[in-house]
């Protein structure tokens, strides 16, 4: 690609962004929190996290300890 059409491409897509503005984006995150925070998506988060952490331990060869990072509180791992 070369320059002038991705400068190009960048200005076109400057424009159409800056057209939806603020108020979209805000519609947007309004409508992934709501997703994200619905029970069964929450539901959904933890039997996931559980299989994986089942899994680590399965393949680290210990099934007593759970595979949590400290460093990652689990409610606040994908806030938007």
């Amino acid at each position: 690609m070369s320059k002038i059409t991705m400068a190009a491409a960048a200005a076109a897509g400057y424009v159409l962004g800056a057209r939806a503005g603020r108020e979209r984006y805000d519609q947007i995150v309004q409508k992934a929190e709501g997703a994200w925070n619905n029970p069964k998506v929450q539901k959904g988060k933890r039997r996931a996290q559980e299989k994986a952490e089942g899994k680590a331990n399965e393949m680290s060869g210990d099934d007593s300890t759970p595979a949590t990072s400290p460093a990652a509180p689990e409610d606040n791992q994908f806030n938007v």
